[in-house]
């Protein structure tokens, strides 16, 4: 409960921040309860929060991708950062949120090394987009 309580906190605020920017400020306010549950705030004041269990599956992974790139900034935050590998995490993305995760990758990934796997060329070219280098293996 102690490390919940110092832990949980921090990873929520910096998946809140990261969600916001990948969604394009449609979702944001992350929670996480003490069984683990993950839950939305609301877009208005007065309304419940959301359960992860009502999102779409793009949202779903989106907010899963915020909560990793928060676990990751504060395993880092000793000063060894992490790497990242991700195969194709992008499946169920729409186009404006393709390109908003791959800038928030970018950015991320001036402090911590990502490796994005994907056989998709859009994916490819959001990356592109946002100035972040691409290896093609073919």
């Amino acid at each position: 409960n102690q490390r919940h309580a110092r832990i949980a906190p921090v990873i929520a605020r910096d998946a809140s921040r990261f969600l916001r920017d990948i969604t394009l400020g449609t979702h944001g306010d992350v929670s996480i309860g003490d069984g683990f549950e993950i839950r939305l705030g609301p877009k208005h004041a007065g309304l419940p929060t959301v359960s992860t269990e009502s999102l779409s599956k793009g949202a779903l992974d989106q907010v899963y991708l915020s909560l990793r790139l928060a676990l990751v900034r504060l395993l880092s935050a000793s000063g060894e950062t992490l790497p990242m590998l991700m195969d194709d995490p992008f499946a169920n993305y729409d186009d404006q949120r393709l390109k908003a995760a791959m800038g928030v990758l970018k950015d991320i990934g001036s402090e911590n090394q990502i490796l994005v796997f994907t056989c998709r060329e859009d994916v490819a070219l959001a990356a592109v987009g946002v100035g972040a280098p691409v290896i093609s293996m073919m």
